[in-house]
């Protein structure tokens, strides 16, 4: 399975819809780690599981979502309830207690993956608003029976190999 995560699109509207056209046909999932200030109903997050940031005040998207995908549970927020901008601790036991092996976040605009224990975390950074030394970014997660493997692109479609990870699927879940 292939999935598709990005955040902090801040209220991108065609350039969201310009960006995700390309992309819809060749992943299975698209998920939105919030502060896309955008609605619920708008077109440019059709079919994209969407959940609320800190800038998504007048949203009716929820704070979290758990899905399960290819037999696993995947965990999605924003992360400014968790605190991740200070520590992933946080968002890694509420995943845990969730039975998630995956907790995708957002908040800090910067792409990172990290595994806490079975807890893989997962921030794809900031599309419009990036912060760190990658231009605007976004991954896909690809979950095979016996991998998960997390590579990172700029917006053209640069692969940022120095952020790939992979995990093996019987270590995490």
């Amino acid at each position: 399975m292939k999935i598709l995560v990005i955040s902090d699109t801040h209220g991108w509207e065609q350039e969201l819809e310009s960006f995700l056209q390309p992309l819809r046909d060749q992943v299975d999932l698209i998920l939105h780690a919030g502060d896309s200030e955008l609605q619920a109903d708008s077109s440019q997050l059709k079919d994209v599981v969407t959940v609320a940031g800190n800038c998504d005040v007048f949203s009716s998207f929820p704070s979290e979502r758990l899905l399960e995908a290819s037999g696993l549970v995947i965990q999605l927020t924003h992360g400014h309830y968790e605190g991740v901008k200070s520590s992933l601790t946080e968002l890694a036991q509420k995943a845990q207690e969730n039975k998630a092996t995956i907790a995708v976040y957002g908040h800090t605009h910067i792409p990172k993956v990290q595994r806490f224990g079975e807890v893989i975390t997962i921030n794809p950074g900031s599309l419009r608003l990036p912060k760190g030394k990658y231009a605007g970014s976004y991954c896909v997660v690809d979950i095979t029976d016996e991998a998960i493997q997390i590579n990172y692109f700029t917006m053209d479609g640069t692969a940022i190999e120095a952020l790939e990870a992979t995990f093996n699927r019987n270590d995490v879940s």
